[in-house]
């Protein structure tokens, strides 16, 4: 009876973490593809193909999509990189 309980209730909290890929065609700044998910490995490859070194959150990138959610990297915002909204593009 626990062990049933306890799976269940693994089952209902991994369903609410479940990492989400970015939307096709919206830029994404740095820090809010973190927040939707395990970018972490994308964003340094992108920042690496262009030579750039950093943390990318004020960074700006493009959802090029497909099932991984591809992203490319787009610009470096020289003060803020600023969320524009659900389905909306950020911006710096």
């Amino acid at each position: 009876m626990q062990f049933t309980l306890l799976t269940a209730a693994v089952a209902i909290f991994a369903t609410g973490v479940v990492a989400s890929n970015c939307k096709t065609d919206l830029y994404y700044c740095g820090s809010n593809l973190m927040d939707r998910g395990d970018y972490r490995d994308q964003i340094d490859t992108a920042l690496r193909i262009v030579g750039r070194t950093g943390n990318g959150d004020d960074d700006l990138f493009f959802c090029e999509g497909g099932s991984d959610g591809a992203i490319r990297f787009v610009e470096h915002c020289p003060s803020d990189c600023v969320d524009g909204g659900t389905d909306h593009s950020d911006y710096c």
